[in-house]
């Protein structure tokens, strides 16, 4: 039993069972807030834990760029079976038409796409033209609809821009009938009273190509974006789920690096599927899956040939030199990679070039030369490639039960 003075008994009212019963109650509610919590605790670790994991990925993809390491369980031939070495990166060739994906059997390419689009335009300001002339006091149109009761099929024809059946003339009522609408779709428009908003496509817009947005990240948004992690990308009128390859813009060459990060501070171009999309200075804004803006820019270019390589730097050491020889080591771990390897140039940090010249034992030492004395402190590179393309999300799975 609990024991209280007098000033204590002067102060409660009631009894005490119920000051007890009280207790055990908030005693409960406490505890089972104390498990709340832990679960809340434990959610957050694991996500501060992937967040700083992506982070700290981040930070070595800007401190030490393209660099691997080949696995002590694999050879490195298996592991870059799809990689190449370029002699030059700017003019070596690289084929655009070379080993294309699957996904690109279902894609149009576009040969001249400002001449096309210019010609599309000029058929938009024709019709235009020819509903504004239709308009005018004098008309044949005007002349037919004044001062008479019109029947249907009339009033039908007085609504389409003449010599095109196919427009009808702005700001006119029709009907229009949407089929094969999913049922959970238009139980969300029902649910949340949403508008649905149409738009008018111009030829060819209806097809999916490969899009290239030119974007900036935001200074204000400070999660880690890795290349085709899965956006929101509103361009022009239409909006849809993506997951895009970031690459650098190269002005004066034909192939572009890959970046496995979007980078803060600079100009990045996006490779996406999406529809054809006509105009100038269409504005791009991606989205993360709260609905964050993550970057803005605008449409580049409709070109599914934009050859985009993903870099892959195999670093080693040398520890044995003489003069303009070295024995490298931990770039490989097997003689067999080594031969594979041994067209491919090597280079090193300091600004030397080199080639293998031979192996040397079973544990994947070789034998370099290169064009000036090597030190002891620097890193011999070998640069590899292997062209990468944007990642579908559901685009083709319609194309594909169609064929």
């Amino acid at each position: 039993k609990k024991i209280v003075n007098e000033y204590q008994a002067a102060w409660n009212v009631g009894d005490e069972s119920e000051d007890e019963s009280l207790q055990d109650g908030d005693n409960e509610d406490i505890g089972s807030d104390f498990e709340n919590m832990d679960e809340d605790e434990e959610e957050n670790t694991k996500l501060l834990r992937e967040w700083r994991q992506k982070r700290l990925e981040e930070k070595d993809e800007v401190m030490f760029p393209d660099e691997v390491e080949v696995p002590l369980d694999s050879l490195a031939r298996d592991r870059f079976i799809k990689y190449r070495g370029l002699k030059s990166f700017r003019t070596s060739p690289w084929h655009p038409k070379e080993s294309l994906p699957q996904e690109y059997a279902y894609i149009h390419q576009l040969d001249n796409v400002h001449s096309l689009q210019k010609s599309l335009f000029e058929v938009a300001n024709e019709k235009e033209d020819a509903w504004l002339a239709s308009l005018a006091p004098g008309s044949k149109v005007n002349q037919n609809t004044n001062g008479m009761e019109l029947d249907e099929n009339v009033q039908a024809s007085s609504k389409l821009v003449p010599g095109y059946p196919d427009t009808v003339c702005p700001g006119s009522y029709v009907a229009l009938y949407l089929q094969n609408v999913p049922t959970q779709v238009f139980k969300t428009l029902r649910e949340h009273k949403l508008p649905i908003v149409l738009c008018s496509l111009l030829e060819h817009e209806q097809k999916l190509t490969v899009v290239n947005c030119n974007v900036q990240r935001l200074s204000t948004y400070e999660k880690p974006v890795k290349s085709r992690e899965l956006l929101t990308l509103h361009c022009g009128f239409w909006r849809r789920a993506v997951r895009p390859t970031f690459s650098e813009n190269n002005l004066n060459c034909d192939k572009h690096k890959l970046d496995r990060y979007l980078q803060p501070g600079r100009w990045t171009v996006a490779s996406v599927y999406g529809p054809v999309t006509f105009g100038t200075n269409v504005p791009a804004m991606f989205f993360d899956s709260e609905n964050e803006l993550v970057a803005a820019g605008s449409l580049l270019d409709l070109n599914p040939d934009r050859i985009v390589l993903k870099k892959a730097v195999l670093t080693g050491y040398p520890f044995r030199n003489k003069k303009r020889n070295a024995v490298v080591r931990f770039m490989f771990h097997s003689p067999e990679d080594i031969k594979w390897f041994k067209p491919v140039e090597l280079w090193t940090k300091y600004g030397l070039s080199g080639r293998i010249v031979d192996t040397l034992g079973t544990h994947g030492l070789f034998k370099a030369n290169f064009d000036r004395i090597v030190k002891n402190n620097d890193t011999v590179c070998m640069s590899l490639y292997k062209r990468v393309f944007p990642k579908p999300v559901n685009e083709f799975e319609s194309l594909r039960n169609e064929l």
